[in-house]
């Protein structure tokens, strides 16, 4: 039940099978760092896509490579395992 309720609140899918004012804060809050990132790239969902939120990870960690590290390769800051 308690990964039906998940799923339901990242997709923003509207179906409410418990009473969410029971639940604790932390479950609140946990709940609610789930909905930033709820929805895949072909989704209607109402939250940041999961692709766009790893293209700015992305781009932040090549920013801060190219900062902190001038001659480092912007390229390899976005590689895992030397793979893209």
């Amino acid at each position: 039940m308690a990964g039906f309720q998940v799923v339901t609140i990242m997709t923003t899918t509207g179906f409410a099978t418990a009473d969410f004012d029971k639940w604790t804060a932390a479950a609140k809050f946990m709940l609610l760092l789930l909905m930033i990132i709820g929805a895949c790239a072909g989704s209607t969902g109402g939250a940041i896509k999961v692709v766009r939120l790893l293209l700015v990870l992305k781009t932040v960690t090549a920013s801060c490579c190219m900062r902190f590290i001038p001659s480092s390769d912007p390229c390899e800051a976005g590689r895992i395992d030397g793979q893209r």
